[in-house]
């Protein structure tokens, strides 16, 4: 999934609209619907496509941190990296610690730069930041 931003043109009017969508051709239809919409009438013509990356808003990561984590213990220490330096690491959830919404909360703040050993959980989690439900 991406999210697009298209450029609605009606004379001198430009809207433009942003949402996620599977490619570009489920992205235009979409935003000629929204078009229809607006009161731009429907003599309009669409601009240049920019596509980038999914970026998953921090409710979908909750949700679905909540679903894999929330009630579990996991047998690792999960930790931030402060200045690229293992030494000046803070545990974020410690190991064998039975994870809380409240976990999950911090764990999301500190999204980029945590660690975790090698593991399923790791690569799931990873995968999960990275939009990949």
């Amino acid at each position: 999934m991406f999210t697009y931003q298209i450029p609605i043109i009606a004379g001198n009017v430009v809207k433009t609209w942003k949402g996620n969508a599977k490619d570009s051709q489920d992205a235009i239809e979409t935003a000629k619907a929204w078009a229809l919409t607006l009161p731009i009438g429907s003599d309009f013509k669409i601009g240049t496509i920019t596509q980038s990356a999914y970026e998953p808003t921090n409710k979908e990561l909750f949700d679905h941190l909540c679903n894999l984590l929330l009630g579990e213990k996991i047998p690792l220490d999960i930790y931030t990296i402060l200045e690229g330096d293992l030494l000046g690491s803070e545990v974020i959830i410690p190991a064998n610690y039975r994870i809380t919404k409240t976990l999950i909360r911090k764990l999301i703040k500190h999204k980029n730069n945590f660690e975790i050993d090698p593991s399923p959980i790791r690569n799931r989690m990873r995968d999960i930041f990275a939009g990949k439900f």
